[in-house]
């Protein structure tokens, strides 16, 4: 493979300042995971992703150190490899999937290849920076709570190439190949702190050992709250009986039951408290969401021309109730009136007003007392 193989950010400092760097990085990363550490010894926050029994998937985040070989094979202008040997870091975002899989996202930063060039004219060294991003899906040969365990990944590398200097004569390339690690990993029984070392092939020209040093984060879990259920009241399934002739059924019912029976059967679907028909406060005035109500009302009363209905308003207790009595009068004679304007005859129709005295609410709240404000609607 010639020098046209990988790519990384340009730069011109020594391999050893690079190491410098990335262990500096590589301890801010270890203290910021000793916080979560000291936090994740209390068992109630144990990593569920380490438990064979009650697994749950989880993420983790991870960085580390990498000793590479990158050797560009070849010679390309009188430029080859003069020191293959490099030193870099890489930083993994990755979940455990299942009980023994898990998937990563990496950045692998492999250093850089010296370069020398034949020639006595040209003077200096250049190089070939290294960087790797790649997919992998691994796999745990142990259960996931053993402390010791072994792995294998496989997945895809995203290699390019970047020069030091414009004076290499190198073709960038974009190039997607096959990649492999193995390695063996520990974690601490206590949290989710785990430690991997592996060797990584991504390529012929580009092999290294990585140690990796990670932690473990339990994924959010939804609220488990549980919303009071709310008792409905239901009628309890009457046993089946044997039929009764009607004539007999007639006979034991008293008149004022049957009166009451025959009115539900043949109420229209429609009928009883009309929701949005409302007025301005203490008067018999419509709102205009009321209006709209009614217009519905009427296409329904048109669809039935035979039905004669009665109009009741009903009032809150507030004032004297002879006044809330007329109150109500009038206001349900003011949705008559609106009805014959929509088409509606007024021989199918008759205003009520029962006042304050068939609350359906309590009236020591407003919302009770706004429910008690309404008006109804039965056919006759």
């Amino acid at each position: 493979m010639l020098l046209s193989v990988f790519t990384h950010a340009e730069t011109n400092t020594p391999n050893k300042a690079r190491l410098v760097s990335t262990l500096i990085n590589t301890t801010v990363l270890l203290y910021l995971l000793s916080a979560q550490v000291v936090s994740a010894e209390n068992p109630t926050k144990a990593i569920k992703c380490n438990s064979e029994s009650n697994f749950v998937p989880c993420f983790y985040i991870a960085g580390g150190l990498i000793g590479a070989n990158v050797s560009p094979k070849g010679t390309i202008g009188g430029w080859s490899t003069s020191n293959s040997s490099s030193f870099g870091y890489n930083l993994v975002v990755g979940s455990q999937l299942k009980p023994h899989w898990f998937g990563e996202l990496a950045f692998n930063s492999l250093g850089k290849a010296e370069l020398k060039n034949d020639s006595s004219v040209i003077m200096g060294t250049e190089s070939i920076s290294y960087n790797i991003p790649s997919l992998q899906i691994g796999y745990l040969v142990k259960p996931t709570s053993e402390t010791i365990n072994y792995f294998a990944k496989g997945g895809i590398s995203f290699i390019q190439n970047s020069a030091s200097s414009d004076r290499v004569p190198y073709k960038k390339q974009n190039s997607a190949l096959p990649s492999f690690s193995a390695g063996i990993q520990w974690q601490s029984p206590k949290n989710g702190l785990f430690a991997r070392f592996s060797g990584d092939y991504h390529s012929s020209d580009a092999m290294g050992l990585n140690i990796l040093l990670g932690y473990k984060f339990n994924t959010p879990e939804k609220s488990t709250t549980v919303k009071p259920r709310q008792i409905v009241k239901r009628r309890a399934t009457p046993t089946k009986r044997r039929k009764q002739p009607a004539r007999r059924i007639a006979k034991k019912t008293p008149p004022q039951l049957m009166h009451i029976i025959s009115n539900i059967v043949k109420q229209p679907a429609f009928a009883g408290v009309l929701n949005g028909v409302d007025f301005k406060p203490r008067t018999a005035i419509l709102t205009p969401r009321a209006k709209g109500a009614l217009n519905n009302i009427a296409r329904k009363l048109k669809n039935q021309p035979k039905m004669r209905v009665a109009i009741i308003g009903h009032t809150d207790s507030l004032g004297i109730t002879a006044e809330n009595k007329l109150l109500s009068r009038t206001r349900a004679s003011a949705v008559k009136s609106y009805l014959i304007k929509q088409g509606i005859n007024a021989r199918r129709m008759v205003a009520e007003g029962r006042g304050d005295s068939q609350p359906r609410a309590t009236n020591s709240t407003e919302s009770g007392r706004r429910a008690n404000r309404r008006i109804e609607l039965r056919a006759l």
